[in-house]
């Protein structure tokens, strides 16, 4: 319920999505949309389809129940922070109920005290706040990841190492979810592999080929793009392929210990800590008596997380390090509960899940707070959605670059690769805005068919318009004139809200 609680309460806190990841929140937003009522989405980057699919199913059931007499398009352009809460808050209750049944499962197959830490390293992973709460891809990969532990935990806690055909397919189905919501997910796939009979893994993986196959199918014509585009991405250390790479194809690898100190410490602890009792049953000789296999299989699974790496990461690429921390606590504790007395005392175990489970809490509380006054304060020194709608209300346009988002931008930006699903209801609904490209330093235009590059001629008719053309590009200026689309411009500064400079184009020439 803590778990629950605190990511509701951080989530509702917290500054609007189209300020906080405007990119890729409102993307899944409307490619939820473009999965269930149109022609498909546009994103299948990472990919994404699992959360497209559950987005767009949990804006349609919104819509019915709200009845507020507009379709469902131009009731989400209107309210679209409203609709993206409550996909966002249905994957935080979705993690809440993951963690519970996945710490019964856990309780089943060991004691108090093992389901205890694993749900301590869980809430108190103060690195999970800011990705699991809003809708983007973590927020579901994080319920998998859980559940996937829940459903092996007797084989990795070396209870049993069979599970029934049916939990075996269920397996397979929640397999396949965490895989097509993000590739980060990948290390959690060698998990049933090393630790459940041939049966089981075979109905398993059969189970999350058919599943993937499935749930793809609703991207079934961006499928080849797909692959092109992780194809090119897999090639490079760099984070993506228009971006320039490290000097040598290893460089990232260099930065995992001090990332792995600042972001998953307790990865680190409870890894040595496994190595070291694993050199002691070993030079002892009780090897037969620890649940070798699902310590083999964590830490292989954490050996494949590492080792896509070898890209330029953030703290979400490494996101699974978190619930296999929790998973080798669980076991380690498991085993050492059952050779030694005092760990086996009812007290102990009471006074264990007491302790942990409350200082994570805490730890998790005081992680969140922290986070959302950060964001807030961000949020008041940065927001310039009041200062640009006053423009567009009083007649002027206005052009803004990648990272300015407000409402009305954050949809702009999204309709971008959700095919144009939202785009008539949102040039209706918010008109005067311009997309400024950081990369080309031109200016594109909008209408009910899509965005397009404006002419010259349209420019300066923008420009020289009663209330002219308003432009806050978002990034450090340097605008590489000549272009295709104009010879030069001249721009005064109008105004200065926290890191954003906001221009009024003076001129543009032909």
């Amino acid at each position: 319920m803590a778990f629950i609680v605190l990511g509701a309460w951080g989530l509702i806190a917290l500054p609007p999505m189209w300020f906080m990841y405007a990119d890729p929140a409102y993307q899944y937003l409307l490619n939820g949309l473009a999965i269930t009522i149109g022609p498909g989405p546009g994103h299948t980057d990472h990919p994404g389809t699992s959360l497209q699919l559950i987005s767009g199913l949990l804006t349609l059931a919104s819509h019915m129940l709200i009845r507020d007499g507009s379709g469902v398009v131009a009731s989400v352009v209107a309210n679209p922070e409203m609709f993206a809460l409550i996909s966002a808050i249905t994957l935080v209750i979705g993690q809440g109920a993951a963690l519970y049944w996945t710490s019964i499962r856990i309780y089943r197959s060991s004691n108090l005290g093992s389901t205890a830490i694993f749900q301590a390293i869980i809430l108190g992973a103060g690195v999970f706040f800011p990705f699991r709460v809003y809708l983007i891809p973590e927020a579901l990969v994080i319920v998998c990841a859980i559940l996937v532990i829940g459903y092996i935990a007797p084989a990795l806690l070396g209870m049993s190492d069979r599970i029934d055909n049916k939990a075996a397919f269920v397996l397979g189905v929640v397999l396949a979810v965490g895989l097509t919501a993000k590739v980060v997910f990948i290390p959690m796939l060698i998990l049933p592999l090393i630790v459940l009979k041939w049966r089981q893994t075979l109905i398993t993986y059969t189970s999350m080929v058919i599943s993937t196959a499935v749930i793809m199918f609703f991207a079934r014509d961006q499928i080849a793009r797909s692959i092109e585009w992780f194809t090119q991405v897999s090639t490079t250390s760099a984070r993506y392929p228009d971006e320039v790479p490290p000097d040598s194809f290893f460089a990232n690898f260099v930065n995992i210990p001090s990332a792995l100190l600042e972001w998953y410490p307790i990865y680190l602890f409870v890894v040595v800590l496994s190595l070291l009792i694993l050199v002691y049953v070993v030079t002892r000789r009780r090897i037969m008596t620890f649940p070798l296999r699902g310590l083999l299989a964590l830490l292989a699974a954490s050996v494949l997380a590492l080792l896509m790496a070898y890209k330029a990461f953030r703290a979400n690429d490494l996101f699974v390090l978190v619930p296999i921390s929790g998973a080798i606590a669980a076991l380690l504790w498991s085993w050492g509960s059952m050779r030694v007395a005092f760990l086996a005392k009812s007290t102990t175990q009471l006074g264990v899940a007491t302790l942990a489970v409350v200082l994570a809490i805490s730890l998790n509380a005081i992680d969140t707070r922290s986070k959302v006054s950060e964001a807030n304060t961000n949020f008041t020194e940065n927001d310039i959605s009041e200062f640009l709608d006053s423009y567009v209300s009083r007649g002027a346009y206005v052009a803004v670059g990648y990272g300015v988002f407000t409402k009305e931008t954050a949809l702009y930006y999204a309709n971008t690769t959700s095919r144009n699903i939202a785009l008539p209801e949102i040039v209706k609904q918010y008109p005067g805005w311009l997309d400024f490209n950081i990369w080309n330093s031109m200016f594109y235009t909008f209408s009910a068919e899509g965005n397009r590059l404006a002419t010259c001629e349209e420019l300066q008719a923008i420009v020289n318009s009663e209330s002219g053309l308003i432009f806050v590009p978002g990034r450090e200026l340097n605008l590489s004139a000549p272009t295709m689309q104009y010879a030069s411009l001249i721009l005064i500064p109008e105004a200065i809200q926290g890191r954003n400079v906001i221009y009024r184009v003076a001129s543009a020439t032909c």
